[in-house]
């Protein structure tokens, strides 16, 4: 792995805008994180192609996440298309048609 895993915490510090778990397997999954000056949170936000049509992403405290996901080091930052961009967009079309043919 080309990249160093960071623990959530780290990622927080280095004030880093989105991460991704080393694990995930779906390219566009990321990990928005609220950085405000000095201070992150108390929000962050799980975006997937795989939430859209509707595209609002999974909101949640980040001070109450388990210690496991925030001190661990499973992260990587994440260096793809932010949720508003075409690229994203065509990802979600793509799942969105996916899911129909197979219903």
């Amino acid at each position: 792995m080309s990249e160093s895993l960071l623990t959530l915490r780290e990622a927080i510090e280095q004030q880093i805008p989105a991460v991704r778990n080393h694990k995930w397997t779906a390219p566009f999954d990321q990990l928005r994180l609220d950085h405000a000056g000095e201070h992150t949170g108390p929000w962050a936000h799980f975006y997937s192609p795989n939430q859209l049509p509707e595209g609002d992403p999974v909101d949640f405290v980040i001070f109450s996440m388990e210690a496991f996901v925030k001190n661990h080091r499973i992260w990587l930052p994440y260096n793809g298309p932010a949720p508003q961009s075409p690229e994203y967009k065509a990802e979600a079309t793509r799942v969105r048609e996916l899911q129909e043919v197979e219903a």
